[in-house]
């Protein structure tokens, strides 16, 4: 649907562009014949009208053809060749034309005429050129800045992919890490969290390759990740997931706010202290979505990979590319806790 839009969009681009060309050289040649009105026979006067605006159009989009295909491409000596030889070569065709089909008046005599309509052909063929360059370069440098956004596009399109790609199995390697624990241990949780995981992983394949999703629903993957990791806890953690504000009619990009879900679980000390917690707080307001987690953490003991590593890292690159100086992300760490909280604005479905 997007792609027979944006082809829709061009087609109309186009036409209005051809109309408004058409309707220049309109103009032109009423303008043209305005000048010698009552001058020549009507018969005389459109052939003169006709012959002269048609000429100026060739010029005109002949330098444009000439530019794309050879000034462009640096072939300078050849294009001014070819632009001499139009030059020069309609000029002079205009003046014979003009000279024959225009009467003398009867205080010039024949060479002082020739020698008006001659200069008169050069000086509109100038002009004429001037106008085809500087509208040739517009339409060049417009064109090259066009390829250099649509390149930037593709590479910040291709760099999201990558970071979705570099999430996915880390997610997967995490999850499949606790039901390896209750497998060897013949916890009779171990079925649930595989069917668990299936639906996530289901998630990550097919919702996780949108542009973007509704925002109930990605929080919902969220709540399925929470009792998830809560299923591979053998005493129930305070680990708390809460909403304030209506998700309906929000769409986020996916799998946005897993990255700090997963740091939050991955780096909270639950193993190793009894009064460990975590906190995941979402706030929809205004059209911002305000997305806290906190969670307790044991300097002595902690994991090889630094806290908010590779997930945090990946996510400011996100971030960056998907919401430049529209996103507010602030990590605060202390001896005992690690918050993170993130700000950005939603999209309306």
């Amino acid at each position: 649907m997007l792609a027979k839009t944006k082809s829709l969009l061009t087609l109309n681009r186009r036409g209005i562009h051809l109309l408004l060309h058409a309707g220049i050289w309109l103009v032109a040649l009423g303008l043209h014949t305005m000048v010698f009105l009552g001058q020549l026979p009507w018969n005389v006067l459109w052939i003169r009208s006709l012959l002269n605006i048609g000429l100026m159009a060739l010029v005109f989009y002949t330098n444009l053809y000439l530019m794309q295909r050879l000034f462009t491409r640096y072939h300078y000596l050849r294009y001014f060749f070819w632009l001499m030889l139009l030059f020069f070569g309609t000029a002079l065709f205009r003046a014979y034309f003009n000279i024959r089909l225009t009467s003398l008046p009867g205080e010039m005599t024949r060479i002082n005429l020739q020698s008006a309509l001659t200069i008169a052909a050069f000086i509109t063929n100038i002009a004429i050129i001037a106008v085809s360059i500087f509208y040739g370069l517009l339409q060049y440098y417009q064109q090259k800045e066009a390829l250099k956004r649509k390149l930037e596009q593709e590479r910040r399109e291709a760099e999201l992919q990558f970071l979705k790609a570099q999430i996915n199995p880390h997610f997967l390697f995490n999850t499949l890490n606790n039901i390896y624990s209750l497998a060897i241990a013949k916890s009779e949780k171990t079925a649930e969290m595989v069917l668990r995981l299936s639906d996530l992983l289901r998630y990550v394949i097919y919702e996780g390759q949108k542009e973007r999703v509704p925002l109930a629903k990605e929080l919902k993957h969220i709540e399925e990740f929470v009792a998830l990791f809560k299923m591979k806890m053998e005493q129930k953690p305070q680990l708390e997931f809460q909403y304030s504000g209506n998700p309906s009619g929000w769409e986020v990009e996916p799998l946005m706010l897993m990255p700090l879900v997963e740091n939050c679980f991955k780096h909270c000390d639950f193993d190793i202290n009894a009064s460990a917690y975590a906190r995941i707080e979402v706030n929809i307001k205004d059209g911002f979505l305000n997305f806290t987690t906190k969670n307790s953490v044991d300097k002595r003991h902690e994991q090889k990979d630094k806290v908010g590593g590779v997930g945090l890292h990946n996510m400011r690159k996100r971030l960056a590319l998907l919401y430049p100086n529209a996103h507010h992300f602030t990590v605060k760490q202390t001896d005992t806790s690690f918050e993170v909280s993130l700000q950005l604005p939603l999209t309306s479905s």
